[in-house]
């Protein structure tokens, strides 16, 4: 059942009626289901019936939103501040994530909880233990009891983080099924230690203008682990150093060989032709590198410097959310719309918390994920709960076309994304990837190269364009 207390509230729901009864609406040319998804798209006007009918009371009004969901770095945006530790935790904090470089997170995971029981206010520390407790999860041989526990720990870490510090990547990214498996994480360390004190002496003759002997050292590395693509991009860059372009895009080449998810190898292969003078390839190696890193600061502002030479431009923004679903006392639900936001919007951003609302609170997530003991956000639902925001947005556009509504930009952009068939990409891009980057490793070529033409049409050239 509903509460509606305010005039400009009736008059939303009277919109969302309208849209509903022109015909406009109607998720599946918005939406394409995944392969896995069998199960029908949730129409909004299915949603509003089930809020309506149900023994729960939601309360709908319009005002300010108390927060605001993460935003992504952008070009040009400065990289999360880390926090400053006293001493005697710095120590424990290198040892941690040398723990987990090294293969050992049960042990990493110990000494960062450690961490965050004695800086509860480190924004970084909690984002990095909830990293390491999601690769135990989905990588230990555990019960799926323990795996959930350990996911659910990881989600209240990064959402701790995330308040803590704005900046700070978080969300429930890490929750959403992957479409593919079979691929590891990129090593950043040679398996063995005498293999990774070399490349760790090779990086120190690197930093301190001694080339020679970097390119030495690095040789060595790869020659006892040639499948460890990080000394072939140490080699690449001792070239770039030198000048030696083409020498170093070999290299790189090699690395990709290894890894074609790696983006350093990507990036550093963007800026090698960059500096040699292939802006085509500078501009497909710089796009490559910012798909298989959502958060690389470096990737972006390398492909923003690209097109500042070579005449286009890079602007990539995530949709802000202008609703918020609250769950409060008496097994109520509020569902505040933004008053910031385009009074026109606002039937459109219902419909998606009513979509959402329909998932976490009326029985959708249980039905889809029957073996789930709790909710969590899915991909499934943020197609299903955008493509019921598109849909009425258009549909009240298409009836107010002579009342001179105002238009939203956001949602106008995301209408054209979704009307091209690219609504799945922006969410895996702008959703999925910028809640957690290492998603990206378990998606298949065939999507990689989907969310590559996705970057190719929206973000090169700016999104609202």
């Amino acid at each position: 059942m509903f509460s509606v207390g305010l005039a400009p509230l009736k008059r939303v729901l009277a919109a969302i009626a309208v849209a509903c009864s022109t015909g406009v609406l109607g998720c599946a040319a918005f939406a394409p289901r995944p392969a896995h998804v069998t199960a029908e798209h949730l129409d909004p006007l299915q949603a509003f019936t089930v809020l309506k009918e149900s023994p729960r009371t939601y309360k709908v009004r319009v005002g300010s939103l108390r927060r605001y969901r993460v935003s992504a770095p952008f070009v040009g945006q400065e990289p999360v501040q880390v926090y400053d530790l006293p001493a005697e935790l710095g120590e424990l904090w290198d040892e941690a994530t040398s723990e987990a470089l090294y293969g050992n997170p049960h042990r990493s995971a110990q000494m960062l909880e450690a961490i965050v029981n004695a800086e509860p206010a480190c924004a970084e520390c909690r984002h990095e233990y909830a990293r390491v407790l999601i690769n135990l999860a989905n990588k230990e041989k555990l019960t799926k009891e323990r795996a959930h526990e350990l996911r659910y720990r990881a989600l209240d870490e990064m959402t701790i983080a995330g308040v803590l510090d704005r900046e700070c990547p978080s969300g429930a990214g890490a929750f959403y099924p992957p479409t593919s498996a079979g691929r590891t994480d990129i090593p950043l360390l040679p398996r063995t230690r005498q293999a990774g004190e070399l490349f760790a002496a090779g990086n120190d003759a690197f930093n301190s203008g001694e080339f020679t002997q970097a390119r030495s050292l690095y040789g060595v590395v790869v020659q006892r682990e040639p499948t460890f693509g990080r000394g072939y991009v140490g080699l690449g860059d001792v070239f770039v150093e030198l000048g030696a372009y083409q020498e170093a895009a070999e290299y790189f080449t090699r690395a990709l060989s290894v890894d074609s998810t790696d983006f350093l190898a990507w990036r550093s292969l963007a800026e090698c032709a960059f500096a040699s003078g292939n802006a085509e390839l500078a501009k497909e190696a710089a796009v490559r590198a910012v798909v298989n890193n959502y958060h690389d600061t470096e990737s972006w502002r390398l492909l923003g410097n690209i097109g500042n030479a070579s005449g286009f431009s890079v602007h990539r923004r995530r949709i802000p959310k202008r609703v918020e679903i609250n769950e409060i006392a008496g097994r109520s639900v509020e569902i505040v719309l933004d008053s910031l936001a385009e009074p026109s919007s606002r039937a459109a951003w219902f419909a998606y918390a009513a979509v959402r609302s329909v998932w976490r609170y009326e029985g959708r997530f249980a039905g889809r994920f029957p073996r789930a003991r709790n909710y969590f956000p899915t991909y499934d639902e943020e197609v299903e709960a955008l493509a019921s925001l598109i849909s009425v947005w258009r549909a009240t556009i298409a009836d107010s076309a002579a009342a001179d509504v105002q238009a939203d930009a956001d949602l106008e952009a995301l209408s054209r994304i979704a009307e091209e068939g690219y609504l799945n990409e922006y969410v895996l891009f702008e959703e999925l990837c910028a809640d957690n980057p290492n998603t990206v490793r378990s998606f298949s070529p065939a999507l990689l190269l989907r969310i590559r033409e996705y970057i190719s049409r929206y973000v090169i050239g700016g999104l609202s364009a």
